[in-house]
């Protein structure tokens, strides 16, 4: 396994989504079997579809324990704002639950769904339904326009 932080890996989301498919070729050449590449400081949604996209393998970052994740939009809002995805999801099962303790548990549900759809797609091939689902296509145009090695999955 290779570990690198994602702040090093250049600025913006596009920069740091071509330097981890470039790492990920690296890896791939060098005939010694598969090695994982893990982002270090790593927990946004929308930063781990990317990445994962373009070659990155697993992922660690404390937002979820430090935001609330709107299941909608995989975006993230502060961890105080929890009443903005209320009803978003099924809330249920957090409902009864201290506001923090349910707040946290809402996440941990969120990315477990979210990990799930990604492994979906990386199975069956369904990135393009994922990624319309949350990126902008304006996004995705570019991404694809930096990386044309992704084409089959951003058409």
């Amino acid at each position: 396994m290779l570990a690198v932080p994602e702040r090093l890996l250049g600025e913006g989301l596009l920069a740091r989504a071509k330097r981890v498919h470039e790492l990920r070729l690296a890896l791939d050449s060098l005939g010694t079997g598969f090695t994982a590449l893990h982002l270090l400081g790593t927990g946004n949604p929308l930063s781990i579809l990317v990445y994962t996209l373009c070659g990155a393998d697993s992922f660690d970052g404390l937002e979820w324990c430090q935001t609330v994740a709107d299941p909608t939009t995989a975006r993230l809002h502060h961890f105080q704002q929890r009443d903005l995805v209320d009803g978003l999801a099924d809330m249920t099962s957090v409902a009864d639950m201290p506001y923090s303790l349910g707040t946290l548990v809402h996440n941990l549900m969120f990315y477990q769904s979210l990990m799930a759809s990604i492994s979906a797609a990386n199975t069956d091939g369904s990135w393009l339904a994922l990624l319309r689902q949350y990126l902008p296509q304006q996004f995705l145009k570019k991404l694809q326009a930096l990386i044309p090695e992704l084409g089959s999955s951003l058409e």
